[in-house]
């Protein structure tokens, strides 16, 4: 009799350990599937911000002048580090360079401004994140996310080399154009994964391929 209760306990034991590593599995697979299933936001959403130059990860909107950007984003004092890791909670400007003759790059925690040397009393032509907006998160978000969520794009493609000057290196690079008004919002896509979002004039700026 006792020998058969051993029995029984053990066998319990083992059915218990059994389901407990399926369940973690199981868990897993649910949030991954959670993540690429999801519908992020509305075409409209994203329409009504970025017809207007915006995104709403910053105040600073397309048109807006240099002075603007130095309001929101004081220029740090000379000396201090322009580490993006080492100063991400700083407030201020900690890069700010000229691209060859063609634009000038503000650059301030994830966000990146362009100017274009020149028509810089027009404002700001380009605006860069590499965080969160329009209820997207670069390096969580796929590819299939943005057009699940916005349709398909007015037209994609590979990023040419030289369209790559707001990038910090990357391989299999391409984007998902949307034109919104006589703005354009591009999703750069990195190995599949949503990398960057650029909001630009497309009659201030005309660097970006079209097709």
């Amino acid at each position: 009799m006792f020998k058969k209760i051993l029995c029984i306990l053990s066998a319990l034991t083992i059915a218990l350990a059994v389901a407990s590593c399926g369940g973690e599995e199981t868990t897993t697979d649910i949030v991954k599937t959670t993540v690429a299933r999801t519908t992020v936001t509305s075409k409209n959403s994203v329409k009504e911000l970025a017809e207007k130059g915006t995104m709403d990860c910053t105040t600073i909107k397309l048109g807006d002048i240099v002075d603007r950007i130095y309001e929101k984003y004081p220029k740090r004092p000379s000396g201090t580090a322009s580490n993006a890791n080492a100063n991400q909670n700083d407030d201020g400007i900690y890069l700010e360079e000229k691209l060859g003759t063609t634009m000038t790059r503000f650059m301030y925690s994830d966000l990146q401004f362009y100017t274009v040397n020149g028509r810089d009393n027009e404002g700001v032509a380009i605006i860069v994140t590499g965080g969160n907006a329009y209820g997207f998160k670069c390096g969580v978000h796929l590819k299939s996310d943005v057009v699940a969520s916005l349709g398909t794009p007015d037209f994609e493609g590979k990023l040419a080399e030289k369209e790559r000057f707001f990038m910090f290196g990357g391989q299999n690079v391409e984007r998902l154009a949307y034109k919104f008004g006589k703005y354009r919002l591009d999703f750069i896509i990195t190995d599949g994964t949503l990398s960057q979002m650029v909001l630009f004039d497309t009659a201030l700026y005309t660097g970006f391929s079209d097709k």
